[in-house]
C-alpha cells in the first residue's frame, strides 16, 4: 500500500493509503424499521422542551402524570389501536414524557401492555411539525369527548399533593431519566450528517450483538450509538419486530440509566476493533463512563436565534470536535529499537502555526487503537497535519520530517462516517474523526487605538502653523474591537475632553462609519455610585464598596424586556464558566503545570474583573448565562442570542465607572497606541482548545485552554511597554487630560434633563444615530442645561431638513407627469420654508441662551416651530391626484423631520415648566436705554431689537455702503429676495394657472404715494431717531 505524502507545493497526494470508514461494507442484515435520523431530531427537540419545563419535574406533577398515563391515556390509545395500525394522535407533554421513559425499558413495557391490554401498544412515528399539531389537536378532541371531567393538560401545581402512585417502578424510572437531555444536548447532534453517521455505527453495533451477544459480557454503547438506541426503543412495536428478526440479546447492553465499569467498556472496545478493525470511539461518540468520565471544556448550547446578524462587521464562529487515533502495525515492533527517536507532531493547517504537539512513536501500543489527541478546533483552521519526524543524532536539537498526512475538514465532512483513515510509511495507521461544525459563542476583545476627535477621525502627529488648516476638535479615547480571528468589528470611543488642534500634512483616518450604540452617564440614585443609560433602553447602576477586601463591585440592570424576564450581572465566573473539575486523570497535570488561573494572578480576588450576565424567565427560573465579561481586560464571550453591542457597553461602562470611583487607571485606558500583538495566524484566539484528556505537563501554552482559565496570559500583548507615554504627541493631550477625563464624568443638576436628551429622539426611526448626533452637538457646548439640549436638538433638526431637501431634489428626474413635477417643486419650496423657520427658531434659541426673557422672543420661537411643523404635511398633500409613487419614497424622510420638530416643541413646553430658568448672561450693555426716546407705537420687542448687539443676531441680509455687507443698496437686497407664491390652492376649482408670479417687491412710481413710506412719516423718525445717532433722511431725496 502506497503512502500519502505532501508534494513540494504543499498539496497532499493520496494514493491507495486513504481509506474512508464509509467504504467498509454496511451490514445490511440488520434492518431498522423506523427512520432513526428523523426520529432523533424530533426526540432531541422533545427532550429539550422537557428539560426546560421545570414544572414537569416536581414530584407531585410526575405522580399526577403517571396517574393520567396509566388510568386515562393507555386505555384510550389501546382502544384506538387496531392491529398494527397506529392512530395519528399525540398525548399532552406530561403523558408523553412518562410514555417515553416507560418505553426505554422494553421488557417492563411489554409485560405491562400484555398484562393489561393483551397486546403491545406502539407509538406513531410523527416527525413533521404540522402533523404533530394535527395529532395533538385530534387527541384533545377525543380526550374531551371521552373524559369530559378530566383536564387535557396537567393542571396540578408543584405545591399541591397528588394521589398515591401505584406504579413505583415507573416513578423511579422517570426520576432517573430527568437529566436525559444532558446526554444529547450537544448542538452537533441535531446535524443530519452526524445522525447519518450515528445510524451507521448503531447498525454495526446491532450486528455486533447479533454475532457475539451469547459469548460476551455486558456491552457499553458510545454516546452516538446510545442516541440511536434510545430513539429505536421509543417506538416499541418497531423495536420489538427488529429485535425479533435480529435474534440478538439486547439485554446485555448497558441501559442509559445504568452504571458500568471500565472493564466492560474496554471489552466493548476490543470486540469492536476485532470485528471492524476501527477505533470504537469517535468525535461525538465517546465512552466517558465511571472513573474515566471527563467533562468537555467547551460549553455548547443550541442557539435558537442569532441577534448579531444585523451587524455586518461580525462573522459567526464555528467549532468542531476532533479526535485522532493512532495504531502501529506489527512491522514497527521489529524496527522499534532503531526508531526510538521518531515522533508524531500534530499541527493545524491554518490559524495556529505555533501549535506543535509531539508524541513519541514508541509510546503508542502495538496492534491496538490509541486516542492520541482530542481537541476542539475552529472551522477556520481548515484541518490538521500529522508529521512523522526524526530527531536525528544527539548533537542536533532539531528534527527532520520524514512524511506527513493531512486531514482537511471538508474531506471529512464528505465522508458519511465523518472519519478518514490515512497511513504513514505503511506502518503507522491514523484515523481522524470530527463532529459537524456548529456555531459557538462569540469572542470579542478591545485593544487600544489612537486618539480621535469629535468626528471620529484619528489625530495626526504633525503640527503646522496656526490658522492654515481647519481645526480638529475634541479628544476621544478609542478602542478597536477585534473578534476571535483578529477582524475589526467595532470601535469604542470615550469622550475625555474638548479643545482643538491644527491638522498637519498627515491625513486623519476615519474610524467609525455608523453608530450602533451609545452609553450616557446619568445622575445615580442614593444607593448607587454611578448610572448609565444605554441606547438599547437599558439602564446600568453600579455600586463600589472600596472598604471591602474583595472588589466590592455590585451592578443592577433595568432592562426593557418583556414581563416575567429579568437580567442580572453576577460578580465572578458563574454557571458554565466556573472552573471545572477535569477528573483524576489530569491531577498530575494540574499539580506540575506552570499554568495558573487568573484568580491566582489577580491579587484582589479570585474572580476579580469577571462578571456573568444571566437571564431569568418564567420557563427558566434557574437562569441561563448568556455572556461572560472581564471589564478589566475588556474581553467578552457571549452566546449568539445575546446582543454584542449591549455586552460591550456593559463592559466599557463598568470600567469607566470603577476608574472614576477608584481614581486610578484600572484597565489601562491611558494606553493610546495600538500595541504589538501576535501575527495573524500564529495563535489566533481560541482557534484550538485541548480536551483535558490530551493535556500533559509538557504542554504549557495558555492559548490551548479556555481563555477565562488564564485570561491575563491569553490577552497579554507582545509589547512589553504597557504605557508608552513618552511616544505620545502633545496634540493628543497629555496624561493629565485623559486622567481628568476618565475620572470626571458629566454632571447634571436634575434627572429631568436626562429624560429630555432621550426625548429629542423619541419615536424617531434611527434612534441610536439621532442620540449620537445630539450627544456630539452637546459635547461642543459649554455646559449641558435645558437650553443647550434645545439648541442641539434644533441644530440636528435643521440638518435633517436640509438632507430632506437634497433627497427630494433627487426624485425630480423620476417624475413622469407635470403634476408630479409641480408637487416636487412645491415640496422643495415648503422644505425651504422649514429650513428658514428652523434657522429663525435657532436664532431665537441663541437669544434665550444669552439671557433674553422677551415674550416676543419666546413667542417667535414657538410660532416658527409651529409653522415648520405643518410644511411637511402640506408637501404630501400636493401629491393628491397622482399615483403617490413618489410620495411613498419621500414620506419617511418628511416624517422624520416632522417628528423631530414635534419633539423640539414638546421640549420647549417642558422647558417653561421646569423649576429653574435658563442660564442668563445678559450684560448692561445689551439692556435698553431708559432715556431712549422711541415712538409709543413701538413694541418692547422692537425696542430690544433696536438696541441689541448685532453679534449672534440672525440676519437675512446685510446692506452696507462700504462693501462689508452682502448688498450695497437696499434695492439690491429687495430684488434678490425670494418670490412670493400662493399655497394650498388645491381642490375643486383650484387652477394652478392663476398662480401669482409677483417678485419680492412692488415699484411705486407716484411720489405722493411713496411719500407715505418715508422715515419722517411712516415711522415718525424725527421724534426719536436723532437720539440714536443714526444718520437718516426724513423725506424723499431727489
Amino acid at each position: 500500500m502506497s503512502s500519502a505524502s505532501r508534494d513540494g507545493a504543499g498539496n497532499v497526494s493520496d494514493g491507495s493509503s486513504t481509506r474512508s470508514l464509509s467504504e467498509i461494507s454496511d451490514e445490511e442484515t440488520v434492518r431498522v424499521g423506523v427512520d432513526l435520523v428523523s426520529a432523533a431530531r424530533r426526540n432531541i427537540g422533545f427532550l429539550r422542551v422537557v428539560a426546560e419545563s421545570d414544572w414537569l419535574h416536581h414530584k407531585p406533577t410526575i405522580s399526577e402524570a403517571i396517574r393520567r398515563y396509566d388510568k386515562l391515556w393507555m386505555p384510550l390509545i389501546s382502544d384506538l389501536t387496531v392491529g398494527s395500525t397506529l392512530q395519528m394522535v399525540l398525548p399532552p407533554i406530561d403523558i408523553e414524557w412518562v410514555w417515553f421513559c416507560h418505553t426505554l425499558n422494553p421488557v417492563s413495557y411489554r409485560q405491562y401492555c400484555e398484562s393489561r391490554f393483551s397486546k403491545l401498544i406502539g407509538k406513531p412515528a410523527i416527525f413533521n411539525e404540522e402533523n404533530e399539531e394535527y395529532a395533538l389537536t385530534r387527541c384533545r378532541d377525543i380526550w374531551i369527548s371521552r373524559y369530559p371531567s378530566e383536564s387535557f393538560e396537567n393542571e396540578l401545581g408543584s405545591d399541591e399533593s397528588a394521589s398515591c402512585v401505584t406504579n413505583e417502578e415507573l416513578l423511579s424510572q422517570v426520576l432517573k431519566l430527568r437529566n436525559l437531555y444532558t446526554k444529547f444536548a450537544e448542538p452537533y447532534m441535531l446535524e443530519t450528517i452526524y445522525l447519518i453517521s450515528a445510524r451507521k455505527r448503531y447498525k454495526r453495533f446491532l450486528y455486533l450483538m447479533q454475532r457475539f451477544s451469547y459469548g460476551c459480557g455486558r456491552l457499553v454503547p458510545a454516546s452516538d450509538i446510545l442516541l440511536m438506541w434510545v430513539n429505536h426503543q421509543s417506538y416499541p412495536m418497531v423495536y420489538e419486530a427488529d429485535m425479533r428478526e435480529m435474534e440478538g440479546d439486547m439485554g446485555k447492553v448497558a441501559a442509559v440509566w445504568e452504571e458500568v465499569n471500565e472493564e466492560e467498556m474496554e471489552e466493548t472496545k476490543k470486540l469492536w476493533v476485532k470485528t471492524f478493525d476501527q477505533p470504537y470511539e469517535t468525535a461525538g461518540g465517546e465512552t466517558n463512563i465511571g472513573a474515566a468520565k471527563v467533562k468537555p471544556p467547551v460549553h455548547w448550547e443550541v442557539a435558537d436565534d442569532d441577534v448579531n446578524v444585523r451587524y455586518k462587521s461580525m462573522l459567526p464562529r464555528f467549532l468542531l470536535e476532533v479526535c485522532v487515533f493512532v495504531k502501529l502495525d506489527s512491522k514497527t515492533k521489529a524496527m522499534q529499537g532503531n526508531k526510538s527517536c521518531e515522533f508524531l507532531r500534530l499541527r493545524t493547517v491554518r490559524c495556529h502555526r505555533e501549535l506543535k504537539i509531539d508524541k513519541q512513536v514508541s509510546t503508542f501500543p502495538l496492534e491496538s487503537w490509541h486516542k492520541a489527541w482530542h481537541l476542539y478546533c475552529e472551522f477556520g483552521t481548515r484541518g490538521v497535519v500529522l508529521d512523522l519526524r526524526d530527531r536525528g543524532g544527539r548533537c542536533f536539537k532539531g528534527s527532520k520530517i520524514k512524511e506527513n498526512v493531512t486531514f482537511l475538514w471538508n474531506d471529512l465532512l464528505r465522508s458519511t462516517s465523518l472519519a478518514l483513515e490515512r497511513e504513514i510509511e505503511q506502518r503507522v495507521r491514523v484515523v481522524s474523526s470530527i463532529t459537524p461544525p456548529v456555531q459557538a459563542s462569540y469572542l470579542l476583545k478591545c485593544v487600544p487605538d489612537q486618539v480621535t476627535d469629535d468626528s471620529g477621525a484619528m489625530i495626526s502627529d504633525v503640527i503646522l502653523r496656526m490658522n492654515q488648516y481647519h481645526p480638529q476638535e475634541g479628544r476621544w479615547l478609542s478602542r478597536t474591537v477585534l473578534d476571535h480571528a483578529g477582524r475589526e468589528c467595532f470601535v469604542v470611543r470615550m469622550r475625555v475632553g474638548d479643545g482643538f488642534w491644527r491638522r498637519g500634512a498627515e491625513t486623519p483616518t476615519a474610524v467609525a462609519a455608523k453608530v450602533v450604540g451609545t452609553a450616557t452617564p446619568i445622575e445615580p440614585s442614593e444607593q448607587w455610585n454611578a448610572s448609565w443609560k444605554f441606547s438599547t433602553g437599558d439602564e446600568l447602576m453600579i455600586h463600589w464598596e472600596a472598604s471591602t477586601s474583595q472588589s466590592g463591585l455590585r451592578c443592577h440592570l433595568k432592562t426593557e424586556t418583556s414581563s416575567g424576564t429579568t437580567v442580572k450581572l453576577l460578580v465572578g465566573r458563574k454557571m458554565q464558566y466556573q472552573r471545572r473539575n477535569t477528573g483524576s486523570r489530569n491531577k498530575e497535570y494540574e499539580e506540575n503545570t506552570n499554568i495558573v488561573e487568573a484568580d491566582q494572578l489577580e491579587g484582589e480576588g479570585e474572580e476579580d474583573g469577571f462578571m456573568t450576565l444571566v437571564r431569568f424567565s418564567e420557563d427558566n427560573p434557574i437562569g441561563k448565562a448568556t455572556a461572560l465579561l472581564n471589564w478589566k481586560l475588556l474581553v467578552v464571550e457571549f452566546s449568539p442570542e445575546e446582543d454584542a453591542v449591549f455586552v460591550l457597553l456593559l463592559c466599557i461602562s463598568i470600567l469607566r465607572s470603577v476608574s472614576e470611583m477608584r481614581k486610578e487607571d484600572v484597565g489601562n485606558l491611558l494606553i493610546r497606541r495600538r500595541l504589538k500583538e501576535a501575527r495573524l495566524g500564529d495563535r489566533d484566539w481560541a482557534s484550538v482548545i485541548l480536551h483535558p484528556s490530551s493535556c500533559s505537563p509538557s504542554i504549557s501554552s495558555p492559548h490551548l485552554q479556555l481563555w477565562y482559565c488564564n485570561a491575563k496570559a491569553v490577552m497579554a500583548s507582545d509589547d512589553n511597554s504597557r504605557l508608552p507615554t513618552s511616544s505620545y504627541s502633545l496634540v493628543e493631550g497629555g496624561d493629565k487630560l485623559f486622567k481628568r477625563g476618565l475620572i470626571s464624568f458629566l454632571s447634571y443638576d436634575n434627572q429631568t434633563i436626562h429624560s429630555m436628551i432621550f426625548q429629542t429622539c423619541n419615536n424617531v426611526g434611527n434612534q441610536t444615530s439621532c442620540l449620537s448626533n445630539i450627544q456630539a452637538r452637546l459635547g461642543k457646548l459649554d455646559n449641558n442645561n435645558p437650553t443647550s439640549i434645545l439648541k442641539a436638538a434644533l441644530e440636528a433638526t435643521l440638518n435633517e431638513a436640509r438632507l430632506a431637501i437634497d433627497m427630494v431634489t433627487k426624485f425630480n428626474t423620476l417624475s413622469v407627469s407635470l403634476r408630479e413635477q409641480i408637487a416636487i417643486q412645491d415640496c422643495k419650496e415648503l422644505l425651504d420654508f422649514s429650513v428658514s423657520e428652523l434657522a429663525w427658531s435657532l436664532a431665537e434659541m441663541n437669544k434665550i441662551r444669552a439671557g433674553s426673557r422677551s415674550v416676543h422672543t419666546e413667542g417667535n420661537l414657538k410660532a416658527w416651530l409651529s409653522a415648520a411643523l405643518s410644511n411637511q404635511d402640506t408637501c404630501l398633500e400636493g401629491f393628491e391626484g397622482t399615483d403617490r409613487r413618489l410620495a411613498r419614497f419621500i414620506k419617511g424622510s418628511l416624517a422624520e423631520v416632522t417628528q423631530l420638530i414635534g419633539n423640539v416643541l414638546t421640549l420647549y413646553s417642558q422647558l417653561h415648566s421646569l423649576p429653574f430658568k435658563p442660564t442668563r448672561n445678559t450684560t448692561t450693555k445689551n439692556k435698553p436705554n431708559p432715556t431712549l426716546n422711541v415712538p409709543k407705537w413701538m413694541t418692547e420687542g422692537d425696542k430690544d431689537l433696536l438696541v441689541s448687539d448685532l453679534n449672534g443676531m440672525h440676519v437675512d441680509a446685510v446692506v452696507a455702503l462700504d462693501g462689508t455687507g452682502r448688498y450695497n443698496t437696499i434695492a439690491q437686497a429687495i430684488y434678490e429676495a425670494p418670490s412670493y407664491s400662493n399655497r394650498r390652492n388645491y381642490g375643486p376649482g383650484g387652477s394652478l394657472s392663476g398662480r401669482v408670479q409677483w417678485p419680492g417687491y412692488h415699484k411705486i412710481r407716484d411720489a405722493s404715494a411713496a411719500n407715505f413710506f418715508t422715515v419722517g412719516r411712516f415711522i415718525d423718525g424725527m421724534s426719536w431717531l436723532p437720539s440714536t445717532g443714526i444718520t437718516f433722511t426724513v423725506g424723499l431725496s431727489n
